[in-house]
């Protein structure tokens, strides 16, 4: 996992912003029972 730290920082940016939409998502497909989706 050690490559390079502009490398490391940027996939771990990545990880942490396709973490943070995959909360989100569970998250509305949880709580928006209102709301119509697919």
């Amino acid at each position: 996992m050690a490559t390079s730290i502009v490398d490391d920082t940027s996939l771990s940016g990545v990880l942490l912003l396709l973490l943070c939409l995959l909360l989100i998502t569970a998250w509305c497909r949880t709580n928006a029972s209102h709301i119509p989706g697919p």
